[in-house]
């Protein structure tokens, strides 16, 4: 019996190392993250539960571990994206080194790292304005809001293979169209910024037609005009031989101007001397050149040759009046037809005004009415009644009531102070009426 319970228990201790021994032979699983930093425990990452189970407090920092720090897109990217079959000691791979898991876009034709131009949130967030500014082509003006296409026509997929810098290389269909609008380019450089500016092609010219011209400006009327108008196409040489000295020679372009407008008159050929380059309207000042006579009223839709005479511009009538208001110099001829006989003061603004002939003096309101009430229509001229040639005040109502004496004195009889006289008619009829 004891040699049985001796046997039964030498088996159990077999069978309990037979087992023991078969579970030291079942092989540990071994790391499928590659060769990791010294000290890393699996625990460090996994938990009891299982394999997949990650824990939430990971001690594991892929910024301090691995030299990489996570962020953008790069953060919520799942580990086997770039850790191809979970080897985490591979790629080996710097934070600059993009083309280890991006494919080169640009085919090697932009140099330089990736992150110059690109952040991990979006490879499209390009600030592609001013990227290009470091490129031997900064982007102004138009420039600035044309597609990428315009330029770099054969580009897929942000190849932006280089494209030439001059102007003719994008340009030259513009070049030949505008002969079309009446500029010929033939003969001009293609460095077509000489001229142009990339605000517009039309708006935008920086042409400085003063230095190319010698030293005529372009201002008033000049800046509107087309090239055209006094370049010859092609060749762009000036219509006018021999072409203007300066700003201030207008008749070298404008002879047929001057023929049409004064070539009888003798007027000099300085036109600066009365018009501007604005427009053709004069800018003359007559009173500067005639000792203060300004052309006012109806003098200033008078013609030229209505005082003055042609050829020569000089003065009609001698001697000049010596200022505005010495009518008498100009219009003695008028005075003699309307006043001399009545001996009228020559001071003719007494009576007159600049706008027209028609006398301002209003005769009813300030003396006597001579064109209202008893009186209208009974006399002819002013010397019906101021007989008294040189002296306007004096004036005679009995030259039209003479025959009238007896009834005058019948009507008056017993009136104080009456006198069959004109100062006495007046003082009791100041206005005319009985």
């Amino acid at each position: 019996m004891k040699a049985l319970r001796a046997l039964l228990v030498s088996a159990g201790f077999v069978a309990l190392l037979s087992a023991d021994l078969r579970a030291q032979s079942t092989p540990v699983p071994t790391n499928p993250h590659g060769t990791l930093p010294a000290g890393s425990d699996c625990s460090d990452c996994h938990t009891s539960a299982g394999w997949k189970g990650m824990r939430s407090d990971a001690k594991f920092d892929h910024a301090t571990d691995t030299k990489f720090p996570l962020s953008g897109r790069h953060e919520a990217t799942s580990c086997n994206r770039c850790h191809l079959n979970l080897r985490f000691d591979e790629p080996k791979a710097a934070p600059s080194d993009c083309a280890s898991c991006h494919v080169d876009v640009h085919r090697g034709n932009l140099a330089g790292e990736c992150i110059r131009c690109h952040n991990t949130n979006d490879f499209r967030d390009v600030e592609s304005v001013t990227l290009h500014q470091r490129t031997g082509f900064p982007l102004t003006g138009a420039h600035v809001t044309t597609p990428c296409e315009g330029c770099h026509k054969t580009e897929r997929g942000g190849a932006y293979t280089a494209v030439a810098k001059d102007c003719v290389a994008c340009h030259r269909q513009s070049l030949q169209q505008a002969a079309q609008s009446g500029v010929d380019h033939s003969g001009f450089p293609t460095d077509c910024a000489q001229c142009h500016a990339t605000l517009s092609w039309s708006g935008g010219a920086n042409f400085e037609h003063v230095v190319v011209s010698g030293g005529f400006l372009l201002e008033g009327a000049h800046a509107l005009q087309r090239c055209a108008a006094c370049h010859t196409t092609p060749g762009f040489g000036p219509k006018f031989s021999p072409p203007p000295a300066g700003n201030s020679d207008c008749i070298a372009c404008h002879r047929s101007d001057y023929q049409q407008e004064h070539g009888s008159s003798g007027f000099p050929t300085t036109c600066t001397d009365c018009h501007n380059v604005n427009n053709w309207n004069s800018a003359f000042d007559h009173a500067a050149v005639a000792s203060g006579f300004s052309l006012d009223g109806a003098h200033a839709t008078r013609a030229c040759s209505a005082c003055h005479q042609s050829p020569g511009n000089a003065l009609k009538f001698t001697p000049p009046p010596t200022s505005k208001v010495d009518c008498i110099a100009c219009h003695r001829t008028d005075y003699q037809q309307q006043h001399a006989a009545d001996g009228y003061s020559t001071t003719c603004l007494d009576c007159h005004t600049v706008n027209n002939w028609s006398s301002n003096f209003n005769h009813d309101a300030n003396d006597f009415p001579i064109n209202s009430g008893a009186h209208r229509g009974k006399w002819t001229s002013c010397a019906t009644c101021h007989t008294t040639p040189g002296d306007p005040k004096q004036f005679t109502c009995l030259q039209c009531h003479e025959h009238n004496k007896a009834d005058m004195d019948a009507d008056h009889r017993g009136r104080n102070g009456y006198v069959y006289e004109s100062q006495s008619c007046y003082r009791c009829h100041p206005r005319g009426r009985s």
